[in-house]
């Protein structure tokens, strides 16, 4: 039940930045685009002034989806390498194997 509730504010988490990020960019587009006057341009960036500046996507730090351990991540199994190395020894995860005999 905990795992499910994590799960689901993540997604908001992910899905808000996404959202202020593309804003970000459109803004930042149109700030470059000299074809607009001088008065919408600083519109546009009084605009991306107020953003925080780290509020990009990639700033969101991934981390296991069972323990919440944001260091040593394996992004394609979404675990981390001490959940990995357990759930491998166990032969649940495919394509992992022991490295050394």
């Amino acid at each position: 039940m905990f795992f499910r509730i994590s799960l689901n504010n993540r997604k908001k988490l992910v899905s808000g930045f996404k959202k202020v990020e593309l804003n970000k960019v459109v803004l930042k587009s149109l700030l470059r685009d000299f074809s607009f006057l001088n008065i919408y341009r600083y519109y546009f960036n009084y605009k991306l002034s107020s953003y925080k500046k780290n509020t990009f996507f990639t700033s969101f730090r991934r981390s296991c989806f069972l323990t919440n351990y944001p260091r040593s991540f394996v992004r394609f199994f979404k675990l981390s390498r001490h959940q990995a190395k357990f759930y491998a020894a166990d032969g649940y995860l495919n394509g992992m194997r022991k490295s050394s005999f």
